[in-house]
């Protein structure tokens, strides 16, 4: 009876520090053009009046659903945001990519950038979250996708 206590008591405990990260989903454009052995960066700002913090991620070379993002920098509060893929869809209107290289295509994947309990306090309303990514073929070709962002601020109005 002992160890169902202590087994639901921890199970309690993750699902409360897993409550206390705040997740936002942001939808972020890319070009490919079907080389597996493409580089892919991403870049993420969380701005707010009194801060800017930088931080730059690279996945693996297959990136998959549910996979979180390696942190290559960060300039914020430790610890650095968690960016996880929680979806991605491929094949999307090119006008959706500016700038897209000849014979690339345009796809975005949806990544939830989680930002701990602990670096939470830091960001006050209004933060933005701003991300991209960057594509390298081993030809030499790259591509820049256009800024993607999120906020779970409530909105203002504007009227009188």
């Amino acid at each position: 009876m002992k160890i169902l206590r202590w087994l639901f008591a921890l199970v309690m405990l993750i699902a409360t520090t897993e409550a206390m990260a705040a997740g936002h989903s942001v939808d972020v454009y890319y070009g490919y053009n079907g080389d597996s052995r493409n580089i892919a960066t991403f870049n993420l700002k969380i701005m707010m009046p009194s801060a800017v913090y930088v931080g730059e991620y690279k996945s693996s070379q297959w990136l998959m659903t549910g996979e979180i993002l390696q942190n290559v920098s960060w300039s914020g509060p430790p610890p650095a945001p968690s960016v996880k893929l929680i979806g991605y869809h491929q094949n999307i209107n090119k006008a959706s990519c500016p700038g897209l290289p000849s014979g690339w295509n345009c796809g975005y994947y949806t990544f939830e950038v989680i930002v701990s309990a602990e670096i939470e306090s830091y960001f006050s309303c209004p933060w933005l979250v701003i991300m991209n990514d960057s594509e390298a073929s081993p030809g030499g070709v790259t591509y820049q996708g256009p800024d993607s962002h999120d906020t779970i601020c409530p909105s203002v109005s504007v009227q009188p």
